[in-house]
């Protein structure tokens, strides 16, 4: 989204003036909340630079509420339906926002939670407050392609193209080395090439760099190794399932939303996989040998 500098200028007066907060500007301008802040910082004076940074560290010293077990609960039921955010302040007298903010902050720790999120979010056509960033880093370190991603997450594919795109026009340099390796990614994967093992390393390597540099919520976050396994058990539970009741591939395939090749080769992953696992697992020296 372009925006003027008069825009931005009007932004700037009223974060400063604490009239509106940096999250709610994001959400009312629909741009994302750090790229807003440093468009707004460029236009910065020193002192309003400072005053700024004032006001961040004042308004999120102010709305800190931890994440416990507790907390984390009533959330998970929010992102469900079985609560709305409304009754949620009123039964446990926590503010609603603060439990948007957490909702959002929880639903981009881990792919569970941000498959409730995005479900949650997607019944009134909202996408905002996802970490695409996360979902992009996913799809390179587990070798997805852009449709898998978006099946993956039940995101509309153009959704996630238009949200690269939005990636590519922010001012932040690792945004700027997401995007190129992401566009490089996707380009390969449609074509089906392989990664060499030279790009493997490099691309791994500046994943590595923009996750550490970034602001990446790592609440409960599984290996990257682990959860594809278990992601893979899930699946495959589910096509048994679909089985059990008749299905055909082919049914199975449509009612899942991906493709009867993508089943084969999930199912076969799996596999091969569990085989690693089996190849790794330890004798246990406790068992009985049949002697005496």
């Amino acid at each position: 989204m372009m925006i003027s500098d008069q825009e931005l200028e009007q932004a700037k007066a009223r974060l400063l003036s604490g009239q509106i907060s940096l999250r709610q500007l994001s959400v009312s301008m629909n741009i994302d909340r750090d790229a807003l802040k440093n468009m707004i910082k460029e236009i910065c004076t020193p002192e309003e630079e400072q005053s700024l940074q004032e006001i961040l560290l004042d308004n999120k010293a102010s709305c800190v509420v931890e994440l416990d077990e507790k907390v984390k609960k009533i959330i998970i039921q929010i992102l469900k339906g079985e609560i709305s955010a409304r009754q949620a302040s009123e039964m446990y007298g926590i503010d609603r926002e603060t439990l948007r903010r957490k909702a959002e902050e929880l639903a981009n720790s881990s792919p569970e939670y941000i498959q409730y999120y995005i479900r949650y979010k997607s019944k009134r056509g909202d996408f905002s407050g996802i970490n695409f960033r996360r979902l992009f880093i996913e799809m390179i370190e587990d070798g997805m392609s852009q449709t898998e991603i978006a099946e993956k997450y039940e995101i509309p594919t153009r959704t996630m193209s238009r949200e690269l795109e939005k990636i590519g026009r922010s001012n932040d340099k690792y945004d700027e080395e997401l995007y190129n390796i992401a566009k490089i990614y996707a380009e390969k994967m449609m074509k089906k090439q392989k990664l060499t093992g030279y790009e493997i390393s490099l691309y791994h390597r500046i994943l590595a760099e923009i996750k550490e540099n970034s602001q990446f919520i790592t609440i409960d976050c599984e290996p990257a190794e682990e959860r594809k396994f278990r992601e893979l058990q899930e699946f495959k539970a589910k096509v048994k399932q679909l089985e059990d009741q008749g299905m055909t591939r082919q049914q199975i395939a449509t009612k899942l939303g991906v493709g009867i090749s993508t089943i084969r080769r999930r199912l076969l992953d799996l596999e091969e996989q569990e085989g690693l696992k089996e190849k790794k697992a330890p004798s246990n020296p406790e068992e009985p040998d049949g002697r005496e």
